[in-house]
């Protein structure tokens, strides 16, 4: 017998924590969302309920770039607001509440081949004692952090967590519910996911929920807009096993767009990132962002990953657990080091590359194939 599985993605700013959650004098995000907090604990129907991260908040930096926003100064406030803080504690109160687990994976940890968790757990060595605001030591670190290259479309988180989930619970009947408070943001993931519905699991349910907060202090009067539920299609292999190849060959379809090649990404040095090798020798660290899903073929074929990057191999079953590892512990110690620098973390990152012969003879192909398949074209916090 199936069980019923809730899986609950939330956005964070604007969201739940909202201007609401900025105004209060002492920051409490379940007072904060009481409301909708406790209709979601009245549904007693789901089995097991487990908490991701909607955010784009998806890796350290841009975590800490959006923990300085700060409630204006009242009279006679003695010192100014430290700011919002880091979300990745505040996802671990909501899940405490709601007798959730929360799910601590990040595409920060996906694109760097990390284990699960590793940035969520690596950011707790940057926080000060209040373990919610930032040390302003993080931003000579930044460079040498897991980074990622920020999707708006937040097509790559669903896909992701939704395919996760899923591994997780190929059995079950899994509710996936996606929280933001941006329109435009949930209506572009609304029609992009009802066109490719194949996209989500059989036993997947999509809800999109728009939700901004509550309206006042005391966390009442909450309003929900709800989009029409999407089913995943029922056929054999629904599941994508890779899906962080699937996830990698979105940026890369992305980066290497015509339009990306025009307008121009650059990485914290200035340098071009025209090829999706060169955001791995960034650390996938970019002064921009790039919306996947305005790129991204659904056809695409995840196994045409092995050419375009070594690291890939990892994915196959090539790398160890032990490799794995010992990469884990390289960004740590490029990380927390003073004495490294940004050039040569990045040399630690990307221990293997592809040759020039093998990276010119695979974007051949690549376009021999893009002639028979043309991409389907298509902001975010």
């Amino acid at each position: 017998m199936s069980n019923k599985i809730r899986v609950i993605s939330t956005d964070m700013d604007g969201c739940f924590m909202s201007d609401t959650f900025l105004g209060q004098e002492v920051r409490d995000i379940i007072k904060a969302n009481e409301t909708l907090l406790q209709k979601i604990i009245s549904k007693k129907k789901y089995d097991k309920t487990i908490l991701n991260l909607g955010s784009n908040r998806q890796s350290i930096a841009l975590d800490y770039e959006n923990s300085k926003k700060r409630r204006e100064p009242k009279e006679g406030d003695e010192q100014q607001d430290a700011g919002i803080g880091s979300a990745f504690p505040q996802m671990q109160a909501l899940a405490d509440h709601l007798g959730a687990e929360f799910d601590p994976f990040l595409l920060a940890d996906l694109f760097n081949d990390l284990p699960d968790g590793h940035s969520i757990k690596l950011a707790k060595s940057f926080y000060n004692s209040d373990g919610i605001t930032y040390k302003k030591e993080v931003l000579d670190k930044e460079r040498t952090l897991p980074g990622w290259i920020n999707d708006p479309s937040k097509v790559s988180i669903l896909y992701a967590q939704m395919h996760r989930a899923a591994l997780k619970h190929p059995k079950d009947e899994i509710s996936f519910t996606f929280f933001d408070d941006r329109e435009d943001l949930r209506a572009g993931l609304h029609a992009y996911f009802k066109k490719n519905a194949h996209l989500i699991p059989a036993n997947v349910k999509l809800k999109i929920r728009g939700y901004e907060g509550a309206m006042d202090l005391d966390g009442e009067h909450a309003a929900i807009k709800k989009y029409e539920p999407i089913h995943g299609i029922k056929r054999e292999k629904s599941i994508d096993k890779n899906y962080r190849q699937t996830v990698k060959a979105m940026a890369k379809a992305a980066i290497e767009s015509d339009d990306t090649q025009e307008s121009g990404l650059s990485d914290y040095s200035c340098n071009l990132i025209r090829s999706y090798s060169d955001a791995e020798k960034a650390g996938f660290h970019a002064t921009g962002s790039l919306d996947y899903s305005k790129y991204y073929n659904p056809k695409y074929k995840p196994t045409l990953l092995t050419k375009f990057s070594a690291n890939m191999d990892h994915f196959f079953g090539s790398s160890s657990k032990k490799q794995e590892k010992k990469k884990s512990k390289s960004v740590d110690e490029r990380a927390l080091s003073s004495n490294s620098s940004a050039d040569n973390s990045r040399d630690v990152l990307n221990k293997s590359k592809s040759s020039p012969a093998t990276t010119s003879t695979s974007k051949q192909k690549e376009k021999d194939e893009d002639h028979e398949t043309k991409p389907s074209h298509g902001k975010g916090k």
